[in-house]
């Protein structure tokens, strides 16, 4: 059979591009379609036709069989692409819901029309968006040809789309999703994975490390200063440094039912202690006890207002003081800071670091004064003359093992003067400038100091003649201002 001529053949290719765009020419729908079909076969018998001249020319030989089987290959690829651009009209024909777009026939010879899809289907109504292909559930007919559409776009369908009109009655159409945006998906996945990973090993690990701290392993045990512990762990050391201030002061220390619990001194230095302290003791530190104390001593004595100096600040980083002791200022650290204690401003240690002086001298210190300087066993002198301090002269100072020294003066203490002040290691005391009451004790003879001072208070009574015995030792004896 002869071959057509190169003319016919352009010409049917323009028409057979024609009727896959939609551009009619004339001729109904199925005649057309027809057209498509004799196309197709003239194509296969022209391949054939060339394909059979080309064997006359260049005969194949036994081991020689490139060229035909190119030449066959190339015509199978040319049979499938016109095969599918057949397949792909007679699909839109057979299915009149579907919906095609054209390009416009105003559009420039360079304007590139875009792919269609389905990208979000609403009841009633197909939204068209650029870059795949929409498949309509239900519709078992055309499903795997409209999945191998959206799963593999063909550049031979340019300008057309596909869509199907979704009923209020019907399920929403499932989209086909680009490549691309898998890959993405995967890498996102991957990397939540990854830190997910990373936070959980870091949860574990402090989870391990605050419950070895918890547990008192991580401190430093070689002198009074610990290394610091997380403070959510410090509950587990709570009841153990309670039991052993109580040890100290007595088993009833901190009242159980105290309705006044949180606002009460005492209290206040406990939780200081253990849950504010920079310094994070263990309970068995040796400055335990004297750091709670001291801690209490601050509590106590401004409640009513804060001390003139070298109380703690709230101004972070400020943590240094300028102190006047014995007439001269010094450089100290404040109250309640993360230095040890025998630091602090007034506070005076020997060579163990067990406080000896505490010289509190005109500092603004208010309230009663503290009776727990008896759990300080070094200590020697308690200067507190100048200040706001009221309440009773404790008995308990008489106790005191190495007390020589209590300097009370210019405050506002009242009640009577406690016996037991007198016969012990105490060489000065100077409670001048109170409210004190009472008469004055016969056990004042038995005083063996340098320096007694009672003047301006409220006392009555005489002084008994022991105290003007010779080798007394009195120096300096002051009961002015009083009725005696």
């Amino acid at each position: 059979m002869e071959p057509p001529s190169a003319a016919q053949i352009m010409h049917d290719e323009e028409e057979l591009m024609d009727i896959v765009a939609g551009r009619s020419r004339g001729g109904t729908r199925e005649a057309e379609l027809r057209k498509l079909e004799m196309f197709e076969l003239e194509r296969m018998q022209q391949r054939e036709y060339e394909q059979s001249k080309q064997e006359e020319i260049h005969p194949s030989t036994p081991g020689d069989t490139s060229t035909g089987d190119e030449i066959t290959e190339e015509l199978k690829e040319d049979d499938v692409s016109t095969s599918k651009v057949v397949q792909d009209q007679m699909f839109i024909t057979n299915h009149p819901q579907v919906t095609s777009k054209t390009p416009s026939a105003e559009a420039g010879p360079e304007e590139v029309q875009p792919r269609l899809t389905c990208v979000q289907n609403q009841p009633g109504v197909a939204t068209m968006h650029p870059g795949a292909y929409a498949v309509a559930p239900g519709n078992p007919s055309n499903e795997s040809t409209a999945h191998d559409q959206a799963t593999t776009p063909r550049d031979d369908m340019d300008g057309l789309a596909v869509a199907n009109r979704v009923e209020d009655n019907e399920e929403p159409a499932q989209i086909a999703r680009p490549d691309h945006l898998h890959g993405e998906n995967e890498s996102t996945s991957m990397s939540v994975m990854i830190l997910v990973v990373i936070v959980s090993i870091l949860i574990i690990g402090v989870i391990i490390v605050g419950s070895v701290c918890g547990a008192g392993l991580c401190s430093k045990k070689g002198g009074d200063v610990e290394t610091q512990a997380p403070t959510s762990f410090r509950y587990f050391v709570l009841e153990d440094i309670q039991n052993r201030i109580e040890e100290a002061f007595g088993p009833d220390y901190f009242p159980k039912n105290d309705k006044q619990e949180p606002t009460q001194p005492k209290f206040k230095a406990l939780d200081w202690i253990v849950f504010e302290d920079p310094l994070q003791l263990d309970t068995d530190a040796n400055n335990l006890l004297q750091r709670f104390i001291l801690s209490l001593t601050y509590f106590q004595t401004s409640r009513e207002g804060d001390w003139l100096a070298c109380g703690p600040s709230s101004t972070p980083n400020d943590e240094t003081c300028w102190f006047q002791i014995q007439g001269s200022d010094s450089l100290a650290s404040r109250w309640l800071t993360g230095v040890h204690e025998c630091q602090w401003a007034g506070i005076f240690c020997d060579g163990e670091k067990s406080i000896t002086q505490l010289l509190l001298r005109e500092n603004g210190l208010n309230g009663p004064l503290p009776t727990e300087f008896a759990g300080l066993p070094a200590l020697e002198k308690i200067s507190f003359d100048w200040n706001q301090l009221t309440g009773t002269v404790s008995s308990i100072y008489g106790s005191f093992f190495s007390l020589s020294l209590l300097r009370l003066g210019h405050n506002q203490l009242s009640g009577s003067i406690p016996v037991e002040l007198f016969g012990n290691k105490l060489s000065t005391l100077f409670l001048f400038n109170n409210s004190l009451t009472g008469t004055v004790p016969t056990e004042i003879g038995l005083f063996d100091g340098t320096g007694l001072a009672f003047d301006s208070n409220s006392m009555s009574g005489s002084l008994p003649t022991e105290l003007f015995q010779a080798g007394k030792g009195i120096h300096s004896l002051h009961f002015n201002d009083n009725k005696v």
